[in-house]
């Protein structure tokens, strides 16, 4: 379940900065940094169930997001 918990994480934050790539692209720089925000505390999650799974924080930049 924790694993799964992690790889929800993993896919809201590629889609976070997707949306973050998207509001810029309109001008909406404002909302482009709260959901920065929003990011901040999704990777806290992300490294709080890695961190119990024992395993290394996945690398989303890696994977190509």
């Amino acid at each position: 379940m924790l694993r799964f918990d992690l790889d929800n994480e993993t896919d809201t934050i590629k889609a976070y900065r997707q949306r973050v790539t998207q509001a810029e692209a309109v001008g909406h720089f404002a909302l482009a940094e709260q959901i920065r925000k929003i990011i901040s505390q999704e990777q806290e999650h992300q490294h709080d169930l890695a961190t119990a799974l024992g395993i290394e924080v996945p690398n989303i930049l890696k994977q190509g997001a």
